[in-house]
């Protein structure tokens, strides 16, 4: 089995990059989430998530 997903997660602010592929012969794709109302889909794996559950119990600190 190959790696299908790659995400990197800010602890900075809500920010989730996803680098996706569907097979192991696809190329992978980009997308990214920004907002605490967006759901974080992985299709391949059936799997969805909440930005609001990623980012539950942080405390994001205001750019100045």
């Amino acid at each position: 089995k190959s790696l299908r997903y790659y995400l990197l997660v800010s602890q900075v602010k809500p920010l989730v990059e996803v680098y996706g592929r569907a097979n192991e012969e696809s190329v992978f794709t980009y997308e990214v989430y920004e907002s605490l109302e967006e759901i974080i889909k992985l299709p391949a794996l059936e799997f969805e998530m909440p930005m609001r559950e990623v980012y539950n119990y942080i405390k994001f600190i205001p750019e100045t």
